[in-house]
């Protein structure tokens, strides 16, 4: 009697665990085709990212990625991940597409050749090319027109990040020599015109007076006075007794 019932105890316990190992074998393939037919996941965040590590965390997620765009940005480095849609937390069907716009990198620019041009048109084309002038070197040097760029750095089609400076340099006026106003009271007036115009001055007035102690044709007052300084092209006043 007791054989008897231990035998039916244990085929009832073999019975009920076939079962469950069928009800959970069951429940794994349902719970599988539900995810497979119609599941639900979270997108996961992949801005920022390589676009092959992206695709990796995506496809760990249950979902896909396909590139709609490329797009230049100064932070995000290129092949990465810019812009996804949907965003992060969104609810997706498992094997959707998360779409994604990567990153093209810096946008670089050619320097364009600025040798030649005055300041201003050097700007106005750095604007129009969007780079801007950075530091002005002048430097004066015989034979180049005035103003216009000699040299500039970086060179003629580098490639530069939008926004970079160019420093330039640039040919100035010819410095003038200076000189020191002479004392020309006393000298003869012809003497004096001629030693101006020989450097280059320009005898602006010549006011002509009777003084009785003074011989005709002598330098009697002087416009700068002597000591005073004088560059190339400054004007002179004279006057000269009668």
């Amino acid at each position: 009697m007791n054989e008897r019932t231990g035998v039916l105890a244990l085929g009832k316990l073999l019975l009920l665990l076939v079962i469950l190992l069928a009800s959970g074998t069951l429940s794994a393939l349902t719970a599988m085709r539900y995810a497979l037919r119609g599941g639900v996941v979270v997108a996961p965040k992949v801005v920022g990212l390589p676009v092959t590590r992206a695709e990796q965390r995506l496809r760990e997620t249950g979902l896909g990625l396909v590139v709609e765009g490329v797009r230049s940005h100064d932070s995000v480095p290129k092949d990465s991940v810019l812009v996804q849609d949907p965003s992060p937390g969104t609810k997706m069907k498992v094997h959707s597409r998360v779409r994604c716009i990567l990153s093209a990198g810096r946008r670089t620019l050619q320097v364009p050749d600025l040798g030649g041009k005055s300041l201003r048109a050097a700007e106005i084309v750095l604007q129009g090319t969007g780079l801007s002038i950075g530091t002005v070197t002048q430097l004066s040097l015989a034979g180049r027109p005035p103003q216009t760029v000699l040299l500039q750095d970086p060179p003629v089609n580098a490639a530069v990040s939008a926004g970079q400076n160019v420093d330039l340099l640039v040919n100035t006026e010819p410095r003038k020599q200076e000189y020191v106003m002479p004392d020309l009271v006393g000298r003869e007036v012809n003497d004096v015109i001629a030693l101006f115009e020989k450097k280059s001055f320009t005898i602006e007035k010549i006011a002509y007076n009777f003084y009785a102690d003074t011989e005709k044709g002598l330098v009697v007052g002087q416009l700068p006075p002597r000591g005073a300084k004088l560059v190339e092209g400054d004007r002179v006043s004279l006057e000269v007794s009668q």
